[in-house]
């Protein structure tokens, strides 16, 4: 450890944030052991405000901002000649408990690292370690990583080295995964776009918020045609490759099993009782709520309990304290509480998915990854269809002749239902997701698109299809 260095947003000493610097509105603000000192006018900091503040999803503008701001940049580490060994990999900011992208990362890394050499580089190291600790260690061990801080007041000289870093690695393509609203990352992107022959593949994993950097891609691989529309129609950006194999999931889940004992024992201590049914249901809180003061989903499993007394219901999730209040008054006047159990999320989530009878999709916003382990796994879900907002709905993953999808919550509860009540339904839905698992999310599937997008790095034209506005 330095004595003094820059880490976060902190000049720390022996590891002790001193001086914290905060980028908000125009200015950078300075406090000194949390006391506001000093303030002044800063370009980058009105640049990252607005970013953080924007609703609009053709990113073009801020992009050229960006690459405008950026553009004083010159790398001192320059190759004319990209190999085609090597594969970069570049995010924001590792997280243990983290979403799509994370899986995503390491998914990518494991399908292809028989094939070629991979380096992760991440915008905001330091936080990585704190937020993802096992990530980093697993990535230090299996590949290699670097990356750098973000300080605002140094932006410049961190962006000029993580690009620098990266073009040492001199891969023939990066594969981008930074989060929406990263200045760091998207200065990255519009200096290798301008200075080098590497070529971005930008996977856009939150699709249902504006991202900038979007318009520096060479390739957008699309996991769903809705997510194709929105990149055309709304970041103007026809520049996508379409397959539900971008999630890329193929390392390991169909061999995952637990034993009928395993099963009943879990069963036994969430208190189902052998002539019970346990549905299950799980991801991130926020997606379970229309708003703060309304869940549409908590009303209906209100419903679906008092109709099922032979139902135990478990939700695997971390609930605000005010979300918990808001649950409560739903059931206030329900005796069918005793029967909802909320438990945190945990990493051993395949065993709950496993031992479930029946897997209740979230809505207003669903489960990509949620659904895809459950095909791998073998247990029968319902898929909620969110028409008023598609880019928080996760159907067209599905198989679509799969009859367990359904807009409305009256058809989800009845398709629930229906589940429950003929073990031969079960069985056919378990088939048919198995099948359609293997087809699309297996290892041969994902490794085969990945493989396609980065051999034909010399002329995506090849392989990009543009939107036809189906």
């Amino acid at each position: 450890m330095n004595v003094l260095e820059k880490k976060k947003d902190a000049i720390c000493c022996c590891g002790i944030p001193l001086v914290r610097e905060i980028a908000r509105n125009d200015r950078l603000s300075y406090r000194v052991l949390g006391i506001p000192i000093w303030s002044r006018k800063s370009h980058v900091a009105d640049l990252i405000t607005r970013v953080n503040n924007t609703r609009d999803f053709d990113s073009r503008r801020l992009d050229k901002e960006i690459a405008d701001y950026f553009s004083s940049v010159s790398l001192s580490t320059l190759s004319c000649k990209t190999d085609a060994a090597n594969i970069a990999i570049l995010t924001t900011k590792l997280r243990d408990r983290g979403g799509g992208d994370m899986r995503m990362i390491v998914e990518i890394s494991k399908l292809l690292k028989s094939q070629y050499n991979i380096r992760l580089f991440v915008t905001d190291l330091a936080r990585s370690s704190k937020s993802g600790g096992k990530l980093m260690d697993f990535f230090k061990k299996e590949f290699s990583i670097s990356g750098i801080s973000t300080f605002a007041s140094d932006i410049k000289k961190q962006v000029k080295d993580l690009s620098e870093q990266i073009v040492r690695h001199n891969p023939r393509v990066v594969f981008v995964f930074i989060r929406p609203t990263d200045v760091w990352g998207a200065g990255v992107l519009s200096i290798l776009k301008r200075e080098t022959n590497i070529k971005i593949v930008y996977v856009v994993h939150a699709g249902e918020r504006p991202n900038i950097g979007v318009s520096f891609a060479d390739i957008l691989p699309q996991a769903s045609m809705k997510m194709t529309r929105s990149c055309a129609l709304e970041r103007k950006m026809d520049r996508c490759i379409t397959s539900s194999s971008v999630l890329t999931n193929g390392s390991g889940i169909l061999d995952f099993r637990l034993s009928q004992e395993e099963k009943n024992i879990l069963r036994k201590s969430l208190g189902v009782k052998k002539d019970q049914f346990l549905t299950l249901s799980g991801g991130e809180a926020s997606k379970f709520f229309d708003s703060p003061t309304v869940s549409e989903y908590f009303n209906t499993i209100k419903l679906f309990l008092e109709r099922n007394e032979n139902v135990i219901h478990c939700i695997l999730s971390d609930f605000s304290k005010s979300q918990k209040r808001l649950i409560a008054s739903i059931f206030a006047d329900s005796e069918s509480r005793s029967r909802l159990k909320l438990y945190k999320r945990t990493t051993e989530y395949k065993k709950f998915f496993a031992a479930a009878d029946v897997f209740l999709d979230s809505f207003p916003m669903g489960g990509t990854y949620t659904m895809i382990d459950l095909m791998g796994i073998g247990t029968p879900y319902v898929v909620k269809i969110n028409k008023e907002e598609p880019l928080l709905s996760f159907h067209e993953y599905q198989d679509p002749n799969y009859p367990y999808m359904y807009s409305t919550a009256k058809g989800y509860l009845e398709g629930v239902e229906l589940l429950l009540k003929h073990p031969e339904a079960r069985a056919e839905a378990i088939n048919m997701n198995r099948k359609h698992y293997e087809r699309t999310f297996s290892a041969s599937a994902c490794r085969a698109l990945l493989n396609k997008i980065i051999s034909n790095a010399d002329d995506f034209q090849k392989i990009i299809e543009p939107y036809k506005g189906t």
